[in-house]
């Protein structure tokens, strides 16, 4: 069959795929085992054993990467379910911001920071002049950052 030398030779193949010294072993025995369950009578073991260790190598290497792809998604799902629960938060922080808001700070609101309209857009729709829109504006954003500040804190903290 094969002799030590061989055997050695082997190894010392399984050692320079994996750079393990266990899973060396493991290689070359599993390579073995499956090369003795055949019985066949190969002209040169030595390379065909060669073959099926390099194919197993492989075969592991390709079964690795699969499951890190599976991890990596397991995170990911993971991390979009942390990011709902943040959602979440926010939604409610950011009901309670608006509650301590009138009527008609909510419509600026709304119009400015959620639809986007500039101040003077803002202004024309209601017809007031845009320096008391600004002024209301920063008064709101002083008012809600006082009253509120633990909740900004936390926020620019996530956001880090």
């Amino acid at each position: 069959m094969l002799n030590n030398e061989e055997l050695n030779r082997l190894y010392q193949y399984g050692l320079s795929l994996c750079q393990n010294e266990d899973r060396a072993y493991d290689l070359l025995q599993s390579s073995l085992e499956k090369y003795l369950s055949k019985d066949l009578s190969i002209e040169h073991p030595v390379a065909y054993l060669r073959t099926m260790m390099r194919n197993r190598y492989f075969d592991e290497q390709r079964h690795r990467k699969l499951q890190l792809v599976k991890q990596d998604e397991l995170k990911e799902a993971e991390d979009a379910f942390k990011s709902l629960e943040d959602v979440y938060i926010e939604q409610e922080q950011i009901g309670q911001l608006l509650q301590a808001l009138d009527d008609e700070e909510r419509e600026l609101m709304f119009l400015w920071a959620v639809e986007e309209y500039s101040v003077q857009e803002v202004a024309n729709m209601q017809g007031k002049p845009k320096g008391t829109l600004l002024s209301k504006i920063h008064r709101l954003k002083q008012r809600l950052t006082a009253k509120f500040s633990n909740f900004l804190e936390i926020k620019s903290e996530t956001s880090l």
